[in-house]
């Protein structure tokens, strides 16, 4: 299989109480950025209203969703996002395009296996993405197994436990110190 454009796409659009960067999207764009070309959707900056336009527009061979909230921990009036990630992101993709698909982030860390089922995303990584990612891209462009990567879900197994494959690593093998 042939990958060349990725889309990281930033499903928070959740403003209050202020919008938060997607740094970590950003950092793992700066990583795959060396072999493919990488584009970043923001959510938060429109709500998805562009979203399938950039899906027409960019015409990405694999999408990866950042899920980081699953709801807003606010006590009194709670609202939870896993349906309007669904509604705003997930459903329209699998419409509009072919793209593989791959969910992230650290909501996604917490509920993957919840999350994989309800999406029906192709993979899932749990924790940090800037290692293990471009290796899964590789494996996928070979069609070979993915099974024995470390925090990688397929569509076909999501049974690995959350709580037995996060590493954080190390930064220093991502940011040299000027």
């Amino acid at each position: 299989m042939t990958i060349k454009k990725i889309l990281l796409v930033n499903t928070n659009i959740e403003k209050f109480p202020y919008p938060v960067p997607p740094l970590g999207l950003c950092l793992l764009a700066s990583v795959l950025e060396k072999e493919y070309e990488v584009l970043i959707y923001d959510g938060v900056f429109d709500e998805g209203k562009t979203y399938l336009k950039t899906i027409e527009d960019f015409k990405p061979d694999v999408i990866g969703f950042s899920i980081r909230n699953v709801d807003n921990m606010v006590y009194d009036n709670r609202k939870y996002y896993v349906d309007d990630i669904d509604e705003t992101f997930i459903k329209p993709t699998k419409k509009a395009s072919q793209a593989i698909t791959i969910l992230g982030g650290s909501g996604f860390s917490i509920f993957p296996k919840e999350l994989m089922q309800q999406y029906d995303a192709d993979y899932g990584v749990i924790g940090e993405a800037e290692e293990i990612l471009p290796v899964l891209l590789k494996h996928i462009k070979a069609n070979t197994d993915v099974s024995q990567l470390k925090n990688v879900l397929t569509k076909n197994d999501f049974s690995k436990s959350s709580n037995s494959l996060i590493s954080l690593g190390s930064a220093d093998k991502l940011v040299k110190a000027s």
